[in-house]
C-alpha cells in the first residue's frame, strides 16, 4: 500500500470513527451496547464508543497485534500521527498533557474528542483532496 492509499484509508477510517463517536460517546470503556453493557467495539450491538473503540470498529484488525496486516499497521500509524499532531498543536496547552488517545478520551469531553478527530480529518482532506481510495 503506497502513502496515498494509506492516507486515504486513514481518512475513511477517521470519518467512520467520527460518525460513531457523534452517535454515542463513551469514557472508561472501548464500547457499550444500547443497554450500557460493555461489548467489544467490533460487536454489531455496540452503539457507544470511546475514541480507540470507534477506530477499532471502523476498521477491524487495524490496531497493532500479531494478526494485523502490514497495511493495517501503516494505516494505524498514519491515524495516530495525525491525531497526535493535532493534539499537540491545538489541545495540549488548553487541556494538559496526555500520553495516550484513551487517556485523552477519558479525561476530556465529547466535543474535544470530536474536535481532535475533525482536525485530523481536515489535514488529511487537504493532503488528499480530490483523490479517491479503491483500497477500502
Amino acid at each position: 500500500m503506497d502513502d496515498q492509499a494509506i492516507g486515504l484509508t486513514a481518512l475513511a477510517v477517521l470519518r467512520t470513527a467520527r460518525s460513531k463517536l457523534a452517535q454515542g460517546f463513551l469514557q472508561g470503556r472501548l464500547a457499550a451496547d444500547a443497554d450500557g453493557n460493555t461489548v467489544d467495539p467490533e460487536d454489531p450491538r455496540a452503539t457507544c464508543f470511546c475514541l480507540v473503540g470507534a477506530l477499532r470498529a471502523s476498521r477491524p484488525g487495524m490496531l497493532p497485534s500479531a494478526s494485523a496486516s502490514a497495511s493495517d499497521a501503516k494505516v494505524w500509524r498514519c491515524i495516530r500521527e495525525e491525531l497526535f499532531a493535532q493534539y499537540r498543536e491545538k489541545l495540549m496547552y488548553q487541556l494538559g498533557l496526555f500520553n495516550s488517545l484513551q487517556g485523552f478520551n477519558d479525561t476530556t469531553c465529547k466535543e474535544d474528542v470530536l474536535g481532535l478527530v475533525d482536525a485530523a480529518i481536515g489535514l488529511l482532506e487537504v493532503r488528499y483532496a480530490g483523490k479517491t481510495n479503491d483500497c477500502i
